[in-house]
């Protein structure tokens, strides 16, 4: 995170997002992305989702951070788009 600092600050109109790809748990992403409003404009798949539904972790992720979230695994067909969308865990 400290390089994604300093890329904004270098890149002050730059648009910074990342994508862990779940690697970090719901707690580490909330920690690590929680003060960074103005520096990400989106994470995507903050955190794994193997002991309950991603869509759950990216709803939670979502309210302790009010950070943008985004997927390309999670909502894939119109089931999994209501549950995202019923739930408000996806963005983009």
């Amino acid at each position: 995170m400290e390089t994604v600092r300093a890329l904004k600050k270098q890149f002050p109109e730059g648009r910074i997002n990342i994508d862990p790809n779940g690697a970090w748990s719901l707690e580490e992403a909330i920690r690590l992305c929680k003060d960074m409003h103005g520096i990400l404009s989106y994470v995507e798949i903050p955190a794994d989702g193997s002991r309950i539904s991603s869509r759950e972790i990216m709803a939670e992720f979502k309210n302790a951070t009010n950070l943008p979230v985004a997927t390309n695994m999670i909502a894939t067909n119109w089931r999994q788009f209501y549950h995202a969308a019923a739930l408000k865990a996806v963005d983009i």
